[in-house]
């Protein structure tokens, strides 16, 4: 199995480190933190990591929001419930998968500490750095197209080309506010 990160102040270390380079054939589903845009990351790891090793490697989006996103409350990862589709969706809910604070087309009730909310402002002021929005939409737009570049040095070159995008539109709305 995966070598687990746990949840204790020690393990937080490993939330800095890059995902582990694995140059084995296998594709093991997994996921791993990224600080640069506060988000776990789906990735299919080329090896079975090793019982003991610390590394940046979770089994589950879970896991590794909890260990690495510990600012976040651990209800924004939440699915919320709900059993009626609604036509006109009214709330909002934050999507860690995706980073993003998205519509919920079915009926869920409102409560504190739920992962259901009013308005989609107070969704990203509780789950969501909206500051880091347009880094992390450029980076995962990116990410999910690293097919063309499958290997290791071509998603590094991926990930520096949507900081770059990210900062060129955080210098475009600095001057144009």
């Amino acid at each position: 199995g995966f070598s687990e990160c746990g949840t204790s102040e020690n393990n937080t270390d490993v939330c800095k480190m890059n995902p582990p380079y694995e140059p084995g054939r296998a594709i093991i589903p997994g996921w791993f933190y990224n600080g640069s845009i506060d988000l776990c990351l789906y990735y299919e790891f080329g090896a079975v990591s090793a019982e003991n090793k610390m590394a940046n490697r979770f089994s589950s989006l879970s896991d590794c929001s909890k260990t690495c996103r510990r600012h976040v409350p651990s209800f924004c990862f939440d699915t919320p419930k709900g059993n009626e589709r609604v036509e006109h969706p009214t709330k909002w809910t934050y999507n860690s998968t995706s980073g993003k604070c998205v519509r919920l087309y079915w009926n869920a009730v409102t409560t504190e500490d739920s992962n259901v909310f009013d308005k989609e402002a107070d969704c990203l002021d509780i789950c969501r750095d909206s500051r880091l929005s347009v880094l992390a939409h450029s980076y995962l737009l990116i990410w999910n197209a690293r097919e063309m570049a499958p290997d290791i040095i071509g998603t590094i070159a991926l990930a520096k080309l949507a900081i770059l995008i990210a900062n060129t539109f955080a210098k475009r709305e600095t001057t144009h506010s």
